[in-house]
């Protein structure tokens, strides 16, 4: 309806008002005020930043609120084992359990405390606590070792990575691994040699009596080849057995370099009365235990120049390496082609013992005597008592194996149990025994059960002198006659590898 037109009432249509005029009529009154609206816009501007820093403020505050909330809550998420305690050092490692039930490996972050000697495990797979932290006085420092296989609470477990960068720095920057031979001439001095290697803080996690063929031992000894002694010193490796052994520790190569001496006894003799070599050797061949001459030794051995290195992907030499490390380096490739020679990492047993399964008795060296470094002391023991010692070999043993080789025993001793959970605890030495009415002499020689009983019956046997109590008594041996040709094959981890091929043993 047009403005002024006549209502069907006949009433005129009154103008209407805009709403928006009012609001330009006062905008228009505020233009005339020029410094009223200036001052007006200038004290909005003003509340404006005002509101703004209070904003930001309150912001920030919330902000750091928020953060400290966010903070507090991740950490009362993180479970207690990964948190570590001010001031107190803690080792973490990955260790893996197999579980024979399930037959599966089953995978664990194992926590050591050397303050008050606790533990703790965490389990990865359900990333829950499975063992809160506990005081265990059977597990120490020097046990922890990548490739070690360590007992907490009866579960046997394999440290096979280390769990922090903090345990990698502190432990895994110094331990090596090496490689040691004991040759024929001296195996009536094996005890005193694992004597000395425990002196000198060095652990012998692997060893295996064999005998090398001619070819085996040519190809071992390959670099010594042209050497006008080579004939000579074949003809004297492959005379009887040799004891191979792995040992590791703080700078185990240079410290089992320095525990032999120079290659030559005689001169060992003048420079280093000390020495392995000295003590034992008769001349350069006859020198007791193998060790590379020197670090160059080690370069010529793998025909490389100890002055240049090579970039990865590169055929250009980059910096020279200072030729200690160069030859450092040669060095521990040629201790590891030399262990796998004789341990080899890929399935299998590898060389096979000197065991010969015929009048002859078998005789275990227990967990504890071996973590206590009573080996040497067990082993000159038998040999003083006139038994030969005619194979040797270092293995573990898991639950299922351990219950299987004591079931005779089951039902019978209450110990079964314990004895079973001590012999899966950690590494064994299994030993086959020769010597005059074998069995019975040599279980003559080991004592009563009880380690009490035979300190006060025959205080000079194994048990009397080494064991400790009904359990941990330093050996197991062979009861009857008849159990000697059947426990000596039975308790080498070739038999068990074949049981067991899920789960081989080292």
């Amino acid at each position: 309806m047009e403005e002024g037109s006549v209502r069907p009432n006949g009433a005129r249509h009154q103008q209407t008002s805009v709403p928006w005029r009012k609001n330009i009529d006062t905008a228009l009154r505020f233009v005339t005020r020029g410094e009223s609206l200036h001052r007006l816009f200038g004290q909005m501007n003003s509340g404006h930043q005002q509101l703004s820093g209070l904003i930001a403020a309150h912001v920030q505050v919330a902000d750091e609120s928020l953060d400290a909330r966010l903070v507090r809550c991740s950490r009362d998420d993180i479970s207690a084992a990964e948190e570590k305690p001010v001031g107190e050092d803690r080792y973490a490692f990955l260790a893996e359990w197999y579980d024979p039930t399930a037959a599966l490996l089953r995978r664990y972050q194992l926590f050591f405390y050397p303050k008050d000697n606790s533990v703790e495990m965490f389990e990865l797979k359900h990333q829950r606590m499975f063992l809160r932290r506990i005081k265990y006085e059977d597990l120490h420092l020097e046990d922890l070792f990548l490739g070690n296989r360590v007992t907490v609470f009866s579960r046997q477990l394999k440290l096979i990575d280390y769990g922090d960068q903090f345990t990698a720095n502190k432990l895994g920057s110094r331990i090596e691994r090496t490689f040691a031979l004991v040759k024929p001439d001296v195996l009536n001095k094996i005890g005193d040699i694992f004597e000395l290697i425990h002196s000198a803080k060095l652990i012998v996690t692997k060893a295996k009596m064999t005998r090398l063929t001619w070819s085996q031992a040519a190809d071992f000894y390959v670099e010594h080849q042209s050497k006008p002694y080579f004939n000579n010193l074949i003809q004297f490796i492959t005379s009887g057995p040799v004891v191979a052994m792995e040992l590791t520790g703080d700078e185990a190569m240079c410290i089992w370099r320095v525990l032999l001496g120079p290659p030559d006894s005689a001169v060992a003799r003048q420079e280093a009365p000390q020495s392995i070599r000295a003590k034992f050797g008769t001349d350069a061949i006859q020198n007791v235990c193998h060790g590379s001459e020197s670090l160059a030794a080690a370069a010529r051995v793998r025909n490389v120049s100890p002055k240049v290195t090579l970039c990865p992907g590169l055929h250009r030499p980059l910096c020279p390496l200072p030729e200690i490390m160069v030859n450092l380096r040669l060095l521990c490739l040629c201790v590891c082609q030399e262990l796998e020679f004789f341990f080899p990492s890929t399935v299998g047993p590898g060389l096979p013992n000197s065991a010969v399964c015929e009048d002859s008795t078998c005789c275990i060296i227990k967990p504890h005597a071996i973590t206590e470094g009573l080996t040497g002391k067990i082993l000159n023991s038998i040999h003083e008592a006139r038994f030969k010692i005619s194979a040797l070999e270092m293995f573990n043993v898991n639950h299922a194996n351990a219950e299987e080789f004591y079931e005779i025993y089951k039902g019978v001793v209450m110990e079964y149990p314990s004895m079973v959970s001590e012999l899966c605890s950690g590494p064994c030495i299994v030993l086959e025994i020769q010597g005059a009415d074998i069995p019975k002499s040599f279980r003559e020689l080991c004592g009563p059960s009880d380690p009490e009983i035979a300190r006060h019956l025959r205080p000079n046997t194994l048990r009397g002198l080494y064991g400790k109590d009904k359990v941990r008594n330093a050996v197991h041996c062979t009861d009857l006659p008849e159990d000697g040709v059947l426990e000596t094959p039975y308790a080498t981890p070739t038999r068990f590898h074949q049981r067991d091929c899920s789960h081989p043993h080292q």
